[in-house]
This record gives structure tokens, sequence and C-alpha cells, in this order.
């Protein structure tokens, strides 16, 4: 017998947004690899 692939009844996932970094240290999650290999703390940036 086939299996059920989703729930009709189950709620809909929502969406939550990504905080701002103001005052803070960068996000590093939406970071690409290169600017996160060079972000450097000390430094105040990572270009």
């Amino acid at each position: 017998m086939a299996r059920i692939k989703f729930d009709i009844n189950k709620a809909p996932h929502e969406r939550i947004p990504k905080k701002t970094s103001i005052g803070r240290r960068p996000k590093m999650s939406s970071m690409n690899k290169h600017k996160k290999r060079s972000y450097k703390p000390k430094n105040r940036g990572g270009m």
C-alpha cells in the first residue's frame, strides 16, 4: 500500500525571518564561504 506524502489537516509551516545584526556580530549563516573564512572580528570586517 502507498504511503501518504503529506497531511492535509496539518497547519502550514510559517517562516520566521532572520534578525538583523545591528550592534552585534554579523550573521554568519547568510555569509558566503569566502567572506566567512576571511572574517576577522578584531579587524572589524571580512573583506
